[in-house]
């Protein structure tokens, strides 16, 4: 990883809900951000950002599913280990 996407992943896990996201893709293999924002009791904007944020980092598999006509994403886990290593020599 670069330094720039360390920054970013870093930001994303330093949240004070990044652990229950996590812990709710382990638990429930996928979830809707209205699901998760249901559960963790969040605004749904907060859950939506977080989980994309995750899934641009190649965390999480996104699959469009439609509901009544209605399309929304589930989202899954890609990776079930969490590795940051950069090099610093690029600074």
């Amino acid at each position: 990883m670069n330094f720039t996407e360390v920054s970013k992943i870093s930001n994303l896990l330093a949240k004070e809900y990044a652990a229950d996201f996590l812990r709710l893709l382990v638990v429930y293999k996928t979830i809707s951000a209205s699901e998760a924002a249901s559960l963790l009791e969040l605004h749904i904007k907060t859950a939506q950002d977080s989980l994309e944020g995750l899934a641009q980092m190649g965390f999480l598999n996104k699959e469009e599913v439609s509901e009544k006509k209605r399309p929304y994403f589930r989202d899954a886990m890609a990776k079930t280990q969490i590795t940051i290593k950069t090099g610093l020599s690029e600074l």
